[in-house]
């Protein structure tokens, strides 16, 4: 059987299509979560997209962002923007969870509205900004092994 080979930013992109996917999946069952009903189905939702989310952010932390900043110098700042924005999704997503262990409804409808928000447009900002930048300064070589780095953060999650 031949293993499909990607390059790093090939599978960040696949990812954040994967992304949207569950982040509509999360904005469709918010409503009825409110209102009351679907804390399971809403959980379990919830945790995929974190879930995800997390392993996402490491692999583009562990394996993309190192060699961006290198090649960036002194202009790495949308690195270290991306970077921040990963932090407040992590903080959101704690707070959701927090929220909903105390029964908080509306307070969790309105922070994953709000993670919701931040991930689309984080997506959006790397798929149309960063992204190309790192196809101007890493060759496709180098991609190849940085993705490798990525799958072991998959693997040791």
């Amino acid at each position: 059987m031949e293993v499909l080979t990607l390059n790093l930013l090939s599978r960040l992109y696949s990812e954040h299509d994967e992304h949207q996917v569950r982040l509509n999946s999360l904005e469709g069952i918010l409503e009825e979560y409110t209102e009351g009903s679907k804390d399971e189905e809403f959980i379990k939702i919830f945790e995929e997209v974190c879930r995800e989310l997390e392993l996402h952010l490491k692999e583009e932390e562990e394996a993309l962002f190192p060699t961006l900043k290198e090649r960036m110098g002194e202009m790495a700042m949308p690195v270290f923007v991306m970077l921040r924005e990963h932090e407040d999704m992590r903080q959101t997503c704690q707070r959701v969870f927090e929220s909903h262990q105390r029964g908080e409804r509306e307070k969790v409808k309105e922070l994953c509205q709000y993670l919701i928000f931040l991930v689309r447009q984080h997506i959006e900002k790397e798929n149309n900004i960063l992204f190309n930048i790192a196809k101007e300064l890493i060759r496709e070589e180098e991609l190849l092994e940085l993705d490798g780095i990525a799958q072991r953060v998959r693997e040791n999650a």
